[in-house]
């Protein structure tokens, strides 16, 4: 479940009940090329009580921030379509650096589905999608356990 601003619970979007635990906030690291959606994002993150710790416009530059962050994301949100290379290329790259990472794959492209769980996405969503669907998955993958991708 999910609690988002409310002045007599917690925020929070890991699945626990509110139970009066300190919630620690969680970082998403975002890649996606179209800015719009990115301003969505920010939005949708502040009232879940999620930390955008960085994002990137290309696959090619989530690769490079990666790569060199101090700390790793709980959770990757990843468009398919970039620019130069495409979401499951970036998602194989990513999982060179770190094999248990998390990855939400989010596409307009239903044909992508396939492709993106075959290649060790956490899960997929189908834009556009609702806010709950959004925040439903979005706690979804933070719940689960990643093995690292053979």
């Amino acid at each position: 479940m999910l609690f988002i601003n409310s002045t007599n619970r917690q925020k929070r979007c890991d699945g626990y009940s509110d139970t009066g635990l300190i919630s620690l906030t969680r970082k998403v690291f975002v890649v996606e090329d179209e800015r719009a959606f990115m301003d969505v994002y920010r939005r949708i993150f502040e009232m879940i009580d999620l930390e955008i710790s960085d994002w990137a416009f290309s696959g090619e530059e989530a690769v490079e921030k990666l790569r060199t962050a101090k700390s790793r994301p709980d959770l990757i949100i990843m468009d398919h379509r970039l620019p130069k290379m495409n979401g499951v290329e970036t998602m194989n790259e990513i999982f060179k650096i770190d094999p248990r990472a998390k990855v939400l794959f989010v596409s307009a492209d239903e044909k992508a589905r396939k492709l993106a769980l075959e290649n060790g996405a956490t899960d997929f969503i189908l834009k556009p999608f609702s806010l709950a669907e959004f925040t439903e998955k979005i706690a979804d993958c933070l719940k689960k356990t990643k093995k690292p991708k053979k």
